[in-house]
């Protein structure tokens, strides 16, 4: 069943080929809590009035005395309050669920463009059979005005 032409789908092919390399690599890049990532990761808003941590605060106890020690925890090293401690712990609870939420989404927008790309490979087909087919039809009139 012919949907777009030609030329519309070899753009959703390329389109759909590009998305599914890009969304898949962020899927991996959330998923391993890169640091890069960290601003566009959303904060739940009762977390930011219940606690002192926000985006800043986090970044200046990270220079001050944060290491990592795994894909998955952050160790305090430096002296800190307990309440601190316990809010940054809290805080870390809620970054990488949202880690693991937005690389989730982005693996299912993956995953649509992979639809995407199926559906633009199939129309693509269906041009160049279309295509053919009126090459062979001149073709046969072509053999047929010349005998």
């Amino acid at each position: 069943m012919k949907v777009c032409g030609p030329k519309l789908s070899l753009c959703c092919l390329v389109l759909s080929v590009w998305g599914i390399v890009q969304l898949t690599l962020m899927g991996v890049f959330y998923y391993i809590e890169a640091v890069a990532l960290l601003e566009d990761i959303p904060l739940d808003e009762s977390h930011n009035e219940t606690t002192v941590f926000n985006i800043e605060e986090f970044k200046r106890m990270a220079q001050l005395g944060y290491s990592q020690v795994g894909i998955e925890s952050v160790t305090l090293i430096e002296d800190a309050a307990e309440e601190k401690a316990a809010n940054g712990k809290d805080f870390l609870q809620v970054t990488t669920k949202n880690y693991k939420a937005i690389a989730s989404n982005c693996w299912i927008a993956a995953t649509m463009y992979f639809v995407t790309l199926l559906i633009a490979v199939s129309q693509c087909v269906w041009a160049q059979r279309i295509q053919r087919a009126a090459q062979e039809k001149l073709e046969e009139e072509g053999c047929e005005d010349t005998k």
